[in-house]
């Protein structure tokens, strides 16, 4: 057990490793809109403010039986912004890396689309992402990926229930199937530097 970017617990040949992770989003909102919603004669509901927990999300992640097969477990405490604190699951996946570059990975995970949606809410430079990924990011889904990383360039490919299906079984779902895949290349740097939005100074 120790300490290493957050807490953890290990075989001693670290073959088998649990790491703890957390995040809390804490924020004042102010929306004032030039005509009112959900109008009541006793509230107009122009203006929308107070305080929220918009993200409080508890994570366990690290690899069992050897270094190569890794997973993920992460849920979210105050998702949807429906002010019920109930947990949801966001990622529960497992993946299995080999030693050419290639890895496959099954469950449930950010789909392999828009960057912005990729990079986590850790790492983002605005308190949200922006519109325009919320339009056609296709967020998590339930599926099957393959993917290969060399020197330079590196791809992915996923088979899936849909986009933006968190939490759908396949039978509880509108959409039959769904793909989607996604290329990267790199002329500089290393590619731990595309888990932020942007580069840091100098880099």
């Amino acid at each position: 057990a120790g300490w290493d970017k957050g807490f953890f617990l290990a075989s001693p040949d670290g073959n088998f490793r649990l790491q703890v992770k957390g995040q809390i989003q804490f924020r004042y909102v102010l929306n004032i809109r030039s005509s009112p919603i959900d109008v009541t004669p006793d509230s107009p509901n122009t203006t929308t403010q107070g305080f929220e927990m918009r993200r409080v999300k508890l994570k366990f992640l690290g690899n069992i039986v050897d270094r190569s097969w890794t997973y993920k477990v992460q849920g979210n405490f105050s998702a949807d912004l429906d002010d019920s604190g109930a947990f949801e699951l966001e990622d529960a996946y497992i993946q299995k890396d080999f030693d050419n570059g290639l890895y496959i990975r099954g469950g449930q995970y950010k789909v392999p689309f828009t960057r912005e949606e990729l990079v986590s809410s850790t790492k983002q430079l605005m308190v949200e992402r922006s519109l325009l990924n919320a339009e056609f990011g296709a967020a998590r889904g339930l599926g099957v990926e393959a993917g290969w990383q060399g020197d330079w360039l590196r791809g992915m490919i996923q088979y899936n229930n849909g986009q933006k299906n968190i939490n759908q079984g396949w039978e509880n779902n509108t959409t039959d199937f769904g793909f989607a895949g996604r290329g990267e290349f790199k002329i500089a740097g290393e590619w731990g530097q595309f888990d932020d939005l942007t580069s840091w100074n100098g880099d």
